[in-house]
């Protein structure tokens, strides 16, 4: 109890730190359209409302500022079109984790300061083209490194007078540029410990983000029906023997989705997936990139559903389930006992938004993996409060019935976590 007081005290400390500074800092995309953070975001910094996602949808290029431009003396037609502002902006997290029971030779309740260190280049970079691009600080890791990065060029045009919304991206993570946070990359909780026990269970989909590359087409019809096809390989495949995901060729990802408005709601589902044949690091070290491969086959079912109350005041839920084939290959290339395996895995969220300054939340997961050792179960428990729009405090309790197929002292991996967090 008496670490927990220091704590807080800790946290309050550097609260009024920040009271003090000039609040009126947001980041990129709310400079270049002149609007507040919470026109884009549904109680989140990541998650996007009804405008938030037809902005990305669009490229990132809405504006309230005035381009530079130049054009051609022969044609007229532009050869240079720039953005007015400079697109940066920063976010910076500060964390203590308190787990159930301490790791041997490591202190509990340490904190991280930073916990995350990010640095933006993000918005509209011509009339139809715009990015969004992250570099990232991690306490624990060598210095910076390219985090979640979104190229796209977008446009839209009439079909069988219909709105039809299309466009190109260049990400590095499979769900980087989906509109919706049921997915891996802006799922929820939408941060998390560095310390906290964490499964071994894992689906192929989340463990992508920053090690491939890949390019794709979108389309969205009517503002109802959304699809996406996108094919990847790894970003640094001669650097990766220690990636265990090795892609042999391309991995195609797919993405489709409907969604639709309703009387003081919102309701999205979807599906996607990706597939791909991925060589075991050790084996890739010893005899190059040929060879027999493990192959992975993730398919996915998600929905959204929003329901906006009185004021600034709001429901929302997310839910997906995944089913993921394995065929697994050793490390010498043969194929393991059992070889053709099924994962499952499944997640609920939901967050009360109230009056735009309090999001109290909770969620469930699963992972069903067929072996005992891996199979975990259990739930988060959130409250947040925000400071103004770009400055959160959060607490969050997360428990396990089941860890690591382990029921009976599956709390010892228990943990509470306090984080302190801030865009400008």
């Amino acid at each position: 109890m008496k670490t927990f007081k220091s704590l807080l005290t800790g946290v309050v400390a550097l609260t009024s730190i920040v009271v003090s500074m000039n609040a009126n800092a947001v980041p990129s995309f709310a400079r270049q359209t002149n609007l507040a953070c919470s026109a884009c975001h549904n109680g989140n910094f990541l998650a996007l409302n009804r405008f938030g996602r037809s902005f990305k949808l669009q490229g990132y290029v809405l504006s309230a500022t005035k381009n530079i431009n130049k054009e051609s003396s022969k044609n007229s037609k532009a050869r240079l079109s720039l953005s007015g502002l400079p697109e940066l902006s920063a976010m910076v997290q500060v964390s203590t984790t308190h787990n159930n029971t301490g790791t041997s030779g490591q202190q509990n309740n340490d904190v991280r300061l930073p916990q995350q260190l990010s640095l933006f280049l993000a918005g509209k970079i011509s009339d139809k083209i715009g990015m969004f691009s992250q570099f990232t600080y991690a306490n624990g890791d060598s210095g910076f490194a390219i985090d979640n990065t979104d190229f796209r060029y977008a446009d839209s045009t009439m079909v069988s007078g219909k709105s039809f919304n299309y466009g190109f991206t260049l990400d590095n993570n499979p769900t980087v540029g989906d509109l919706w946070n049921s997915t891996p990359a802006w799922g929820y909780p939408y941060s998390g410990s560095d310390v906290a026990a964490e499964s071994s269970a894992g689906d192929f989909l989340s463990s992508l983000g920053g090690g491939v590359g890949g390019v794709g087409a979108y389309g969205m019809f009517n503002d109802h029906f959304y699809g996406k096809i996108s094919l990847y390989r790894n970003t640094n495949v001669n650097g990766a023997e220690g990636n265990a995901n090795i892609i042999q060729g391309v991995a195609p990802y797919w993405r489709l989705a409907y969604q639709t408005d309703f009387d003081n709601g919102y309701l999205m589902v979807g599906t996607y997936g990706i597939t791909a044949s991925v060589k075991p690091a050790a084996f890739a070290t010893l005899t190059g990139l040929g060879g027999p491969t493990s192959k992975y086959t993730d398919n996915a079912i998600d929905f959204q559903y929003e329901r906006y109350l009185s004021g600034d005041n709001s429901l929302v839920f997310h839910g997906s389930y995944t089913h993921e084939k394995r065929t697994d290959v050793d490390s010498e290339g043969a194929y393991l006992q059992g070889k053709n395996t099924n994962w499952n895995f499944s997640k609920l969220d939901a967050q009360y938004n109230l009056n735009g300054r309090w999001r109290p939340g909770i969620s469930f997961f699963n992972a069903d993996t067929g072996n005992d050792n891996l199979d975990t179960t259990g739930y988060s428990v959130e409250l947040s409060y925000f400071l103004w729009e770009n400055v959160q405090l959060q607490a969050v309790y997360t428990g396990y019935s089941k860890f690591d197929g382990n029921s009976s002292s599956a709390s010892d991996n228990n943990s509470t976590y306090l984080l302190f967090w801030v865009v400008l």
